[in-house]
């Protein structure tokens, strides 16, 4: 039987083989393995970094507090490095797209695996017109006249183009985005720590003066011990959202060059995220204040782009006049980068629920790599988009969108469990990890956590 044709079960028997070098350059299904080591790497390091981490921490600052929102992308990003972590060594194991469902049915239930895959689909599928809305929008920061259709139509049917291009031009243009999104929030982080300690042009040191007035945790519906807490747990899900899409580069195990080396290297690097998003969230809630009258009256009106954006508020009070506008672009490539990804790992959760029976078998069709009955369908759906432009359809399109936040807590705990149930079986089978392409560190506690 030709490999090209082979289901996740058939690769898995043939990833024992000895010939480790000659499994690692065959394709699954009829997938190539296109994807470079450093457009893995650059997918682990800025791959899902866009307006959750550029404006919703304002939000997250202004309802909890610089302290509460410190804890809550705290605990936040080591839930991910505990997913992460699981799903990483189970991925290097078997290297296919769109592996979760694969393992869930596996090790735990065909139907978990089935409700999961569409959990998956549903969650990156959603959060492409969230992007899409989000790009439109911030173009107001510059011209609030023009066509929001426009605008909707330009950014949205962008993505549907590139992700019917070859997996290797994605790959480039993700690696160039995604350069771009880290070298702004590296930037943006010495700039932040510079105006703390009064290097701005205002000469103002700040250091933890708003941890003392206005306080580090805001109260929330009610005053007290529990309306601290009620501010510091509403924040979770808007900090959900911000790491949300952190298992791209899992989602791209199947079309990834020589996976056992460098997947291992991606989920290590993923430390290195989590950290940038913890170090900027610490030092926006030394530089501005919760009760900021820029960022709520930003919040209460829903100002597009860099109107929002904690950093530009910082940068505003710190008396310097040209990075506003610079920043609101990186913005707006920073989400429709974060868009074209979630884009992405949608048609290859799709394409490998096909491939293992948990969706039309019609799905696994695809030309020159590319699955592209998968990225019609994700298309179609995508195109609640335009529920946005009247104000009616948004109603619905908020409810659809809320959706996924919850999702992605559910599929964090099904990860996590069907991480436990692997690594029992390894156990009772007294394999050893060792032997593993990538043996996670702290395991079990980590997915019990």
């Amino acid at each position: 039987m030709d490999i090209n044709k082979k289901s996740p079960d058939e690769i898995n028997n043939d990833s024992s083989a000895e010939n480790k070098s000659d499994f690692e350059s065959r394709n699954v299904g009829t997938l190539n393995r296109k994807l470079k080591s450093r457009d893995v790497q650059f997918l682990a390091l800025s791959g899902a970094i866009g307006t959750g981490l550029f404006v919703g921490s304002g939000q997250v600052l202004s309802l909890a507090g610089p302290l509460s929102a410190f804890l809550a992308y705290s605990i936040t990003g080591f839930n991910i490095f505990c997913v992460l972590n699981s799903v990483g060594e189970m991925a290097a194991w078997l290297p296919i797209p769109g592996p979760v469902p694969i393992f869930a049915s596996r090790f735990v239930d065909p139907a978990v695996g089935f409700a999961l895959a569409w959990n998956y689909w549903y969650q990156f599928a959603i959060g492409v017109p969230i992007e899409v809305t989000v790009s439109a929008v911030i173009v107001n920061y510059w011209h609030n006249n023009v066509s929001q259709v426009g605008l909707i139509t330009l950014f949205y049917f962008s993505m549907v183009l590139l992700n019917c291009l070859p997996v290797r031009i994605y790959g480039e243009a993700e690696f160039v985005f995604g350069a771009i999104k880290l070298l702004t929030i590296v930037g943006l982080i010495i700039l932040m720590f510079v105006i703390t300690v009064g290097g701005a042009p205002n000469g103002e040191a700040i250091g933890f003066r708003y941890w003392n007035r206005p306080g580090p945790m805001n109260e929330y519906l009610r005053p007290g011990a529990m309306g601290r807490f009620l501010a510091f747990f509403k924040v979770f899900i808007t900090c959900t959202f911000s790491y949300g899409g952190s298992e791209m580069v899992v989602m791209a195990s199947g079309e990834t060059e020589n996976p056992r080396r460098n997947i291992p290297k991606a989920i290590r690097r993923v430390f290195w995220r989590i950290v940038i998003y913890i170090l900027s969230i610490f030092l926006i809630g030394l530089c501005v204040s919760s009760k900021d009258p820029d960022l709520v009256n930003a919040i209460n009106k829903s100002a597009p782009g860099a109107d929002s954006s904690p950093f530009v508020i910082a940068i505003r009070n710190g008396g310097i006049k040209i990075l506003p506008s610079i920043i609101n672009a990186v913005i707006l490539t920073s989400a429709w980068s974060s868009g074209n990804s979630l884009f992405y790992a949608a048609t290859r959760v799709l394409y490998a629920a096909a491939l293992d029976g948990k969706a039309p078998r019609i799905l696994t069709f695809e030309r020159f790599g590319v699955p592209y009955l998968c990225v019609g369908v994700t298309t179609i759906f995508g195109l609640v988009v335009y529920l946005n432009v009247s104000n009616s359809g948004s109603g619905v399109f908020f409810w659809f969108s809320n959706l996924s936040g919850v999702g992605a807590l559910i599929i964090w705990a099904s990860v996590s469990f069907t991480y436990l149930r692997f690594y029992y079986c390894l156990k009772y089978n007294n394999i050893d990890r060792n032997t593993l392409p990538y043996e996670s560190p702290m395991q079990p506690f980590l997915a019990y956590f």
